[in-house]
């Protein structure tokens, strides 16, 4: 057993020593070092087991989670985006598309492989983040759920967060999910908060065991109260350094609102083997930075030691704060903070939507998104686009070395373009071409998700549309408004030989879910590349994969598309994997097949329908008999 845990450790180091990067020598005159930083003593966290797709129903919930928008703004900045919703209805204004107004880019871009995602369960806002691997593995996370695909579209497995652990002292509910792939380890990292209160409140951190999310998770639970001050973690946020993973998240007292933002600093590799977790804990930090992004590297590999991080006034202001910590746990790390300015900005209205008065909610303008890529950071956050009273996209690119920024908007008046993520689109990192993936609504159309290029020449593409929407939104309305969104989700592949980045966003939909249809948003994938669509890409319609009634007394049927004619068993399995009933076995025809079944001796409880041709598993989705 020790000859085996060397090895794998070994194979750790050795990855670890490979596609690392520096960070750039800056001038520290403006620097400021947070003395009164406090570094907590370190800490060991042992792995709570590994989790392997388990199937346990959903625990009984003792709170329910909270529908109001995070509060993190003032008084003034709420009714001055009261004001703006106000404007917006009242100035009965002619809709364009900007895309004809702009100078746009010859380097447009093109949707490829696209598919439906992580079904809505209940959880608002749906929190989209995706991460692929380099052999095409996607982990696609929402709240309050997880599935994997390949990069065709094929669900390789899906269900709720309780069912992944597996953990029965997991009661609350788990939310806020965030997915990273570690292109330098070859693995993903993958954050969750548990609980509302300071007694229930973790951070939970799991490791893949392998580039196969199906080969199950190594699983971690921090304190989410980690002062010791009954407080409780909200709003995590992830990043990955050479050796450590950092996570930053923001302190609410039980009773008294929020206190602070604070830095997880932990070793990965002992996460990877499913080893002792070591880390320690940042508090105390200057600025008042409420929510820190973690910067993590842009392409393939990692930098450090040490990581960046970013934050804002999540209100209005003129200013970014460009924080540092300067190396790894066990080399006397220290914190540093600069304060860069940059043009003003200010938030917009909420969004419109057609067919209903309910809004969208568009929160404030803290930054959303982030990455580090030869001296540069670039981060990505929505303002008030133009003084219109409509969202667009706030792009900026922080020259770490000489402490400048410089600034783009891309907007569309009339639309609201909201909570945009950004990433590289590029090969190389001496070019700054990137991609933004946003959500879009606006009174003549449903909420939808789109994306758009920025390239090397700082020329706007024409927008690309991943999924329109089929519907408004109107459940779990707070004030007549709905919580929109508080980022969407965009993963880098990142050993292209073209530039190539995963997409995942919401819309507007319909969704059946404990016998009660709700407009709602549903999520979709999307490939993003630089080359024409491909006619064969998968596009799986929201018909696609069907399965009706469910739970279901006696007949249900099922509806599926099939990429190809071939050879097919459809069976119902139960938690373990057994076969209970082969429902098919035979050869289907490429395109959509619709099939009807009787649940004959079948006892009630949980089961799955599983769908496999040529040895290659195509549908796994649970099924309830009552």
């Amino acid at each position: 057993m020790k000859k085996i845990c060397f090895i794998c450790l070994f194979s750790l180091v050795s990855l670890s020593l490979c596609a690392q990067h520096s960070k750039v020598t800056r001038d520290h005159q403006a620097t400021e070092f947070l003395n009164d930083a406090i570094l907590s003593e370190m800490q060991t966290t042992l792995c709570s087991g590994g989790s392997k797709q388990a199937y346990n129903a959903y625990p009984l919930l003792t709170h329910i989670k909270n529908l109001e928008k995070k509060n993190y703004f003032s008084k003034e900045i709420a009714d001055l985006k009261a004001e703006k919703t106000k404007n917006k209805r009242i100035q009965n204004i002619e809709q364009m598309n900007v895309d004809s107004a702009l100078n746009a880019s010859s380097q447009n871009i093109s949707l490829n492989t696209n598919f439906k995602a992580n079904a809505f369960n209940g959880g608002a806002p749906p929190d989209n983040t995706l991460a692929i691997a380099n052999n095409g593995n996607i982990v696609s996370v929402i709240n309050c759920n997880v599935a994997y695909y390949n990069n065709s579209g094929a669900q390789l497995w899906t269900g709720s967060f309780w069912e992944l652990f597996n953990d029965p002292t997991l009661t609350e509910i788990i939310y806020d999910p965030i997915v990273l792939y570690d292109s330098q380890a070859d693995r993903f990292v993958m954050i969750v908060v548990h609980g509302f209160t300071s007694s229930t409140s973790k951070l939970i951190i799991s490791f893949s065991k392998s580039n196969n999310p199906l080969d199950g998770w190594w699983v971690y639970k921090l304190s989410g109260n980690p002062l010791n001050n009954t407080c409780w973690l909200d709003y995590p946020k992830l990043g990955i350094s050479n050796n450590e993973v950092f996570v930053t998240g923001n302190l609410f007292g039980d009773n008294t609102g929020y206190s602070e933002s604070v830095i997880y600093q932990i070793g990965k590799n002992n996460g990877y083997a499913g080893l002792n977790l070591t880390w320690s804990l940042w508090s105390n930090i200057a600025g008042s930075p409420i929510t820190l992004i973690p910067v993590s590297y842009g392409q393939q590999g990692n930098y450090g030691p040490g990581l960046y991080f970013l934050n804002q006034s999540p209100g209005r202001g003129n200013a970014v704060q460009l924080y540092e910590i300067t190396n790894e746990l066990n080399q006397n790390p220290q914190i540093t903070r600069n304060v860069i300015a940059k043009p003003d900005y200010a938030p917009s209205g909420n969004a419109l939507q057609l067919g209903t008065a309910v809004e969208l909610i568009t929160t404030d303008c803290k930054i959303l998104n982030a990455f580090y890529l030869d001296g540069i950071i670039h981060y990505v956050f929505q303002t008030d686009y133009q003084n219109s009273n409509y969202s667009g996209i706030n792009y900026n690119r922080l020259q770490v070395s000489t402490l400048t920024n410089r600034n783009f908007t891309y907007g569309e008046i009339g639309f609201d373009c909201a909570f945009p993520s950004v990433a590289s689109f590029a090969t190389t990192a001496s070019d700054r071409t990137v991609i933004f993936c946003f959500l879009r609504s606006g009174a003549s159309i449903f909420p939808e998700t789109r994306a758009v290029l920025f390239n090397n020449d700082q020329t706007w593409s024409n927008t690309v549309l991943v999924k329109a929407g089929v519907k408004y939104v109107d459940a779990f309305q707070f004030d007549n408004a709905v919580r929109w969104g508080d980022y969407s989700g965009i993963a880098y592949k990142y050993n292209p030989t073209k530039p190539e980045v995963w997409v995942s966003g919401c819309y507007g939909s319909t969704q059946r879910l404990f016998n009660t249809n709700y407009n709602c948003f549903n999520n979709w994938i999307g490939q993003i590349t630089n080359t024409p669509l491909n006619t064969a890409s998968v596009k799986k319609e929201e018909t696609s994969t069907q399965l009706y009634p469910n739970p279901a007394i006696d007949l249900f049927s099922l509806t599926f598309d099939m990429p190809s004619s071939a050879a097919v068993n459809i069976d119902i399995v139960d938690i373990k994997g057994s076969i209970v009933k082969n429902l098919y076995k035979g050869q289907l025809k490429s395109g959509k097949n619709a099939l009807s079944f009787n649940r004959n001796a079948i006892s009630n409880g949980n089961y799955f329908i599983r769908i496999e041709s040529n040895n290659t598993l195509l549908l796994y989705q649970k099924l309830i008999f009552e």
